[in-house]
Order: structure tokens, then C-alpha cells, then sequence
């Protein structure tokens, strides 16, 4: 999870850049940054490798939040949630087939990846727009 929040964040930073936000990009950075840290020393002593993968996404979230409903930020922020409902849709829907199905190993892996294709395809996503 949390690289759909730095593969957005590829796209919102340079705009970021663009519009020269850079103390807000200090701030929220920070905030983040200290999200991230608290974050590990509570859940790395209870739950190892898996508390410091929560605690990246988690803070990661927290700082796309901050750039979500900051006013300055906000228009093309919506831009980014936008684009990703489809392709977040269709992965909702291969993993609830997975699920469903019980497919394990590499059978669920094909199926994941068969079914959010056909749904990406099928609602128009971002990378089959003509």
C-alpha cells in the first residue's frame, strides 16, 4: 500500500515543485516524518517487520491526507483520488475473487491478475484510454 501512495506522490510532488510550495512540502514532510517514527516505536518492540511495514504505510497515508485537504493542494489532489478509483476498484475485485475462490500460490496470482485486468479494461481505465 505504500507504494500507491509514492507512485501518486511522483505525480503531486513535481506539482508541488511547480507551484513552489516547498515550506508546505517542509511541513507536511515532517508531520509524516514524525507519524512514521512514532509509529515504529510503538508497533516494532510488539510486532517486528509487519508493525514497521503498517508503520510506513500508515504514516504515508497520513501525509497524503495532510496534502488532500490542504486548499492549496486540494484541486489536483482530487485529480490523483480520481484516477485511482478504477484501477483501486478492480484490484477491490480480484482480491475479493481470490478471496472468494480460495486461490492460493500461483493459481491466485493468475486469477488476480486476470480479473483486475478484465476490470481495468472493462471500466476505462487510465491505461486504455484512447
Amino acid at each position: 500500500w505504500s507504494m500507491y501512495f509514492a507512485y501518486n506522490g511522483a505525480v503531486y510532488l513535481n506539482l508541488v515543485f511547480v507551484q513552489a510550495l516547498h515550506r508546505l512540502m517542509l511541513i507536511i514532510s515532517a508531520l509524516a516524518l514524525a507519524c512514521n517514527v512514532a509509529l515504529n516505536l510503538a508497533l516494532i518492540p510488539t510486532h517486528g517487520a509487519a508493525g514497521a511495514a503498517a508503520a510506513t504505510a500508515a504514516s504515508a497515508g497520513f501525509g497524503y491526507l495532510f496534502w488532500t485537504f490542504h486548499p492549496e493542494t486540494r484541486s489536483f489532489m482530487a485529480v490523483c483520488w480520481r484516477e485511482s478509483l478504477r484501477p483501486l476498484a478492480s484490484l477491490a475485485l480480484a482480491s475479493l475473487v481470490i478471496f472468494l475462490t480460495g486461490a492460493a500460490g500461483g493459481w491466485g496470482a493468475i486469477a488476480g491478475i486476470a480479473v483486475y485486468s478484465i476490470a481495468l479494461v472493462a471500466s476505462g481505465g487510465p491505461a486504455f484510454r484512447v
